[in-house]
């Protein structure tokens, strides 16, 4: 047991749900982070080609809180994926987007570009972005990335419109849809930019 137990907490990495997952019955353990509509799902990679999602029965055999969890788990995703610090010229090969010409951003994701977006949860990942932009909004761009762009260059009504234009209108399935908020990052702690201060 406690061999399993040193081989989850080694490999255990983490990704948002999609809208998708959210809808699968499948007894995988999904945490949603307070003060938002996010969910993050528990993996561990046999090999290239092939995951394990950890169900709720592993997270009792573990006997540490899902908080615990998320955090050894974040911690692996951070070192195995390295986080990506990129623009949509670098993402897309075009030059100008609508976004782009508008609001100065940075998107968040990692190397392979597919199931990234998490890494937004990261003190360090705060911390760059912080540099760069300042206070930040975040917009969960998908399952695969979030954009984050400076509160002074915009307004979170706006985002929020754009967030759920470019969900209804631009994705074909729920596979990659993350949801329709916009977050900000309080107290280390990602939120929803329209709940209160806490």
């Amino acid at each position: 047991m406690n061999n399993y137990i040193d081989y989850v907490m080694n490999n255990v990495t983490c990704r948002f749900e999609s809208v998708a997952d959210h809808n699968l019955n499948d007894d995988r353990f999904s945490l949603n982070l307070p003060n938002t509509d996010l969910h993050v799902n528990f993996i561990i990679y046999t090999n290239e080609n092939t995951i394990n999602v950890l169900k709720n029965a592993a997270l009792k055999s573990l006997n540490i809180s899902a908080e615990e969890l998320l955090e050894i788990a974040l911690s692996n995703t951070y070192r195995k994926e390295r986080p990506q610090f990129l623009d949509f010229k670098k993402i897309t090969g075009i030059a100008n987007t609508a976004i782009e010409d508008d609001i100065r951003n940075i998107i968040v994701s990692n190397e392979n570009l597919y199931y990234g977006a998490v890494l937004i949860l990261h003190k360090k990942v705060h911390d760059e972005i912080y540099k760069k932009l300042g206070d930040f909004y975040i917009l969960p761009s998908s399952v695969h990335e979030v954009i984050c762009v400076p509160k002074v260059d915009a307004d979170k009504e706006y985002l929020l419109k754009m967030v759920k234009e470019v969900n209804s209108e631009y994705f074909m399935t729920d596979m990659d849809i993350l949801t329709d908020d916009v977050f900000e990052i309080r107290d280390g702690k990602i939120c929803s930019a329209f709940i209160n201060s806490m």
